[in-house]
């Protein structure tokens, strides 16, 4: 299961490190890079792009995923996948996005309506391990990440079906977990760990504040605030963060330090 010894537990982070984290997130809800300080293309965009398909294949009103293959190379590049493509048995995105309907309506269909007694941990972890493996070209070839696409089929998810709980799978935050490099061998006990580190951290996170919509609906919205959309998005920061996976830029450390920093006791004499 693990690389070297037990999987680490997610942290309780400092005020600090979840402040830089919702900094960044809410850079990236306006189109901004957390760390370059460029512009690249809207979370809210990708909601409103991705959402919108998913809910008309669980409402029944399409039996295919109206996504373009352009729309979803766009989102890989800016999610810094793009190293998906550079395995010997290929990823074919075309293929992927005509088995959604497939691969991973089922496993929200039953989440949705509560029609099974397994956790919905379980049910993201058989969304993403049914949908992975269509992304790949060439089955059976050799390559470190198998027959899988974890890293696509998580991100999407994330977009497609915002009420649904997944987190963002990477492999530099899986590997700081002490988890196995290979992703679809490390994704449920990845899973199992991110849902635990929400409760460690629900103090800290229940104050960040999703910001208010400007081109999705206010259904969507709605739906993706109530069920943690936004923390979810902001713990997957902290923590790339807090295991030094990424860096944010000077001027967001320099912002969260001001707010977190704490205000000077006031010394009353008598």
């Amino acid at each position: 299961m693990a690389k070297a010894g037990l999987p680490l537990a997610v942290p309780k982070l400092s005020p600090y490190e979840v402040k830089l984290a919702e900094l960044c997130a809410l850079d990236l809800w306006d189109g901004i890079d957390y760390q370059t300080g460029e512009h690249i293309e809207r979370d809210e965009v990708f909601l409103g792009n991705f959402s919108l398909p998913a809910a008309s294949l669980y409402s029944g009103r399409r039996t295919t995923l109206n996504v373009s293959v352009q729309d979803l190379h766009n989102f890989v590049i800016v999610a810094g996948l793009k190293n998906q493509y550079q395995t010997s048995n290929g990823t074919d995105l075309a293929k992927g996005i005509s088995a959604f309907n497939a691969a991973v309506v089922p496993s929200y269909t039953t989440w949705k309506k509560k029609t099974t007694t397994q956790s919905s941990v379980d049910l993201v972890t058989k969304a993403v391990l049914d949908w992975s493996p269509t992304f790949v070209k060439n089955p059976n070839k050799g390559s470190r990440v198998g027959n899988h696409r974890i890293s696509i089929a998580c991100r999407f998810l994330f977009y497609a079906y915002p009420d649904f709980p997944v987190f963002n799978f990477s492999d530099a935050l899986s590997e700081s977990l002490n988890l196995q490099k290979r992703p679809q061998a490390a994704i449920p006990y990845f899973n199992d760990i991110l849902a635990q580190g929400m409760i460690t951290n629900r103090v800290l996170l229940s104050k960040t504040v999703m910001p208010p919509p400007t081109s999705m609906s206010l259904v969507l919205w709605k739906r993706a605030e109530k069920n943690g959309w936004w923390k979810r998005r902001v713990l997957d920061l902290a923590l790339l963060l807090h295991f030094r996976c990424m860096t944010a830029r000077v001027q967001l450390q320099r912002k969260a330090r001001r707010i977190t920093r704490a205000s000077p006791q006031i010394k009353v004499t008598k």
